[in-house]
């Protein structure tokens, strides 16, 4: 899936990504990543990359919900 076209572009901690995927490539939608790690993303899984700031783009509620969600 684009996650740009879903406005679920995101950057995650490396350590959570590769918990779930084989490889740092890739992208999944919140709902993909939360499926495979069995749980709800909350804000300390994403990194303090600028993308991820609230404030940096259109983003959809399910992801602002996980960035600010402790």
């Amino acid at each position: 899936m684009d996650t740009g076209q879903n406005n679920e572009f995101y950057f995650i901690k490396t350590n959570v990504w590769l918990s779930v995927v084989s490889t740092i490539n890739g992208m999944l939608c919140v709902g993909c990543l939360e499926k495979r790690l069995k749980r709800q993303l909350r804000a300390d899984d994403f990194t303090s990359a600028s993308i991820n700031s609230p404030k940096h783009g259109a983003k959809s509620l399910r992801l602002l919900d996980r960035l600010t969600k402790k």
